[in-house]
């Protein structure tokens, strides 16, 4: 007898190596993590964009009012805790750097705790939901170029019935595929070109419709938004961006990130997606 089940698969990066976890379970469901920011402040500088005093306060408000915009689509938010020594945890699924290798234990323990299986990979850089998305259970976006290395896309693929689309960042200011493309369904997303080789835009445009964003509203991370079915969660002064989403028949619901920010985040980076098929 054939059972019906979907499986929740989580790309999770634990620095020097690469750890993907999968899930079997027997009922859909639709679930991310976010970690709370107890003790978030920029105290090192490992990209571009990390400069400024946080006013801790106003980011802890700008985080649980992006959880309860996620809730009112419909779901389900699991929270890990912050350790007070990683002021970057809140940003879940990145860090190849020194500065952020502790958190890779703290993630491994909260997936084993409820219930994942978490495969490990010692050859390659992989720096997870950064850099690797799906726009539909059978394709996978596959960034690399600045984190993760591109070797690691074929043992990633070996986990589940999915094919890759290789794509070359070149940009250091969108050094991870989450802030410069953000698949909204299985055949529209957005993009900012100017972060990907000529090769890769090439590849892209033959794969997907892809909406460009002005160079303004990708330095106000617009890529770096949540898809949520027909919802859209949008960083805040992404006007451009905005108006072709509502041209396009979907909810646009703006956040204000500006504390996340100053860390080189906004939306999406704030939330690891558990992916159900």
């Amino acid at each position: 007898m054939q059972t019906d089940y979907t499986v929740t698969v989580v790309f999770y990066s634990c620095g020097d190596s690469a750890v993907f976890c999968m899930l079997l379970i027997l009922q859909m469901f639709e679930e991310v993590l976010m970690c709370r920011p107890d003790y978030f402040k920029v105290t090192y500088k490992i990209n571009p964009w990390m400069s400024g005093n946080v006013d801790e306060e106003l980011a802890m408000e700008q985080w649980q009012y992006l959880r309860s915009v996620i809730q009112e689509c419909g779901k389900v938010v699991s929270v890990i805790e912050q350790s007070p020594e990683l002021p970057d945890m809140v940003y879940l699924s990145n860090f190849r750097h020194s500065e952020r290798q502790g958190e890779r234990q703290h993630f491994k323990n909260w997936f084993l705790k409820e219930g994942y299986e978490v495969f490990s990979d010692d050859e390659y850089f992989f720096e997870g939901c950064g850099d690797a998305s799906f726009s539909s259970k059978d394709l996978l976006w596959a960034g690399y170029g600045f984190r993760s290395e591109k070797a690691v896309y074929d043992n990633v693929c070996k986990l589940g019935d999915f094919r890759k689309v290789l794509c070359e960042l070149v940009n250091e200011r969108f050094y991870h595929m989450d802030v410069c493309f953000c698949a909204l369904s299985s055949d529209l997303a957005l993009w900012y070109p100017k972060a990907f080789s000529e090769e890769t835009q090439k590849r892209m445009k033959e794969e997907i419709e892809l909406i460009e964003v002005s160079d303004a509203d990708a330095n106000n991370f617009a890529c770096n938004a949540l898809a949520v079915d027909k919802t859209i969660i949008l960083p805040t002064n992404c006007t451009d961006t905005r108006k072709v989403l509502e041209n396009y028949g979907y909810q646009v619901k703006e956040v204000d990130m500006s504390e996340f920010m100053k860390s080189g985040g906004a939306v999406q980076c704030l939330v690891l997606k558990l992916y159900k098929f």
